[in-house]
């Protein structure tokens, strides 16, 4: 997972697959679920990267997205995304313990 600030497109999360990722033609997403501290699974479309390599928080979820990150951050991350055809792409947990001291800076950098 990755969080990081640019300067002309602002905040981008996204995980990072390291092997081809296809989103679904009709919605140009990539399905995903994932909970924190196996909590309440959420199901949403995240976007395609370029390089067909990893799933970004759209804009439109960032807010809540970054809210989640401030309210778990002892939990582990799960999260599963699907390919273009609903087959289970990959599964990736992440210990959250600690990170607001690698986010918050990031975020306040951005704005947030």
């Amino acid at each position: 997972m990755v969080v990081r600030c640019h300067s002309d497109e602002g905040l981008a999360i996204y995980i990072i697959t390291g092997g081809y990722l296809s989103a679904n033609v009709r919605s140009d997403e990539i399905a995903v679920t994932y909970s924190f501290g196996g909590e309440q699974v959420a199901t949403e479309g995240w976007n395609e990267a370029i390089s067909n390599e990893a799933a970004f928080v759209p804009r439109s979820n960032r807010g809540p997205f970054i809210q989640k990150l401030r309210n778990n951050s002892t939990a582990v991350f799960l999260i599963r995304l699907y390919q273009y055809d609903g087959d289970t792409y990959g599964t990736a947990s992440f210990n959250l313990t600690g990170i607001e001291i690698q986010v918050e800076p990031v975020f306040a950098e951005c704005g947030w």
